[in-house]
């Protein structure tokens, strides 16, 4: 999904490395559910159900704001 991609591409770059070994890990399982519902998450129309998920896409979320200048 392109949309996604746009999202997490320039998040990987930037933040990836810097990121705990726990976060790596919750970064890997997230990108096992499907397209749809990761884009969902980062949208904030749901929100994941386990803890390590919903920080990572927090995490997330608030590099693509300060990136968009928001």
């Amino acid at each position: 999904m392109l949309e996604l991609d746009l999202q997490l591409v320039p998040f990987v770059t930037r933040h990836y490395p810097d990121l705990s070994r726990e976060q790596k890990f919750a970064y890997a399982a997230l990108l096992e559910h499907e397209d749809w519902q990761i884009f969902d998450w980062l949208q904030g129309r749901e929100q994941p159900q386990d803890a390590a998920t919903r920080m990572l896409i927090s995490t997330i979320r608030s590099t693509i704001r300060v990136a968009d200048g928001r």
